[in-house]
């Protein structure tokens, strides 16, 4: 009889290992689905790829494709950013800050009273971008919007700066020790 006690206590351990390693195993894959999605999204669509190419070709330096978008809740946002080293130097830092907000209810804020706001999260902070002279690159601009963002309208600066000094105080890339290449872009995420 105690054979038999411990032949099934064994097999119920058997069991609730499997359906335990089933179950994880089915995390496993959810998680990597949503990473692979989450990668494939990171790709600007073609006919904005198809802009930026020929704005950058009518010999502006720096140009973006769309600047304004509607995100829900938990949505990322990919904008492209285009850039053509016309200069030499091959070496640029790309920014992409928040600066203002103007909510559905009328009240507003910005960059330096933000407080307990949510705002939609830029994913990469500055990044530097090496270009060959006379190429043309595409830079992601990337957001993600967090739960309890409020309903309104965010409004960022994206610039991209070059070794030098800044020509004047209001020069977003005085701030870095640079200055700006190609003009301040706005960017708008309506929530």
């Amino acid at each position: 009889m105690k054979m038999k006690k411990k032949g099934i206590e064994l097999s119920i351990n058997f069991l609730v290992i499997l359906i335990l390693s089933i179950v994880v195993f089915g995390f496993g894959i959810s998680f990597l689905a949503r990473i692979a999605k989450v990668a494939t999204e990171m790709e600007l669509p073609s006919e904005e790829k198809f802009y930026l190419e020929a704005c950058l070709n009518e010999g502006k330096s720096v140009c973006i494709g769309t600047n304004r978008r509607v995100a829900k809740i938990k949505e990322t946002i990919i904008l492209g950013l285009g850039i053509s080293n016309t200069i030499g130097k091959d070496t640029f830092s790309v920014y992409n800050e928040f600066k203002r907000a103007v909510l559905d209810d009328d009240s507003s804020f910005d960059s330096d009273s933000i407080e307990d706001n949510k705002v939609p999260d830029t994913l990469e902070g500055p990044k530097e971008v090496l270009i060959e002279k006379n190429e043309n690159h595409n830079a992601l601009l990337s957001y993600v919007v967090p739960l309890g963002t409020k309903a309104g309208e965010y409004v960022y600066d994206a610039y991209v700066c070059m070794d030098g000094t800044a020509e004047n105080e209001r020069d977003p890339c005085e701030k870095h020790g640079a200055k700006v290449y190609g003009g301040l872009h706005k960017v708008y995420i309506e929530v």
